[in-house]
């Protein structure tokens, strides 16, 4: 497969946008995931370590242009790659992301994979939240959703 060659993308409303969508309501996070058998990553550092774990399918990566230019050398093959400005991003996610860097991944997998994408949820929504005072137990108990 040729390496990642990110698409531009400058309207909100691009379908391929979809998995990052309302990422500030856990209810519709947790609907919307669990529909879909994905989780999301946030943060650049998160993402280092996710790409890699090989077992973990990446189905998109969502990055600033300054986030892309910090990975772009670790990124796997295959991978969608989506490049937009902080303001699309913002009318995705439904706030100031300033990390700029986001990826889905398919849950897949039987329970021992079920509960490390449960942990690997966690450690995202840590990234994500622990700055606006979050205790990690309630990530964690929020991952593995009612």
């Amino acid at each position: 497969m040729p390496d990642p060659t990110p698409d531009v993308v400058t309207d909100p409303n691009d379908p391929r946008l979809n998995d990052f969508t309302a990422l500030n309501d856990p209810a519709t996070r947790r609907r919307v995931e669990r529909a879909g058998d994905y989780f999301v990553v946030e943060g650049r550092l998160a993402i280092e370590r996710l790409v890699q774990l090989p077992r973990w399918s990446i189905r998109r990566l969502v990055l600033l242009p300054r986030t892309y230019r910090q990975l772009e050398a670790s990124l796997p093959t295959g991978t969608e790659v989506l490049i937009t400005e902080e303001g699309v991003l913002r009318s995705v996610v439904g706030f100031d992301l300033h990390r700029g860097a986001l990826a889905s991944v398919d849950q897949g997998g039987g329970d021992e994979e079920r509960a490390a994408a449960l942990l690997h949820r966690a450690i995202g929504l840590a990234g994500a939240e622990l700055e606006h005072g979050e205790a990690l137990p309630a990530l964690l108990a929020r991952a593995c959703g009612p």
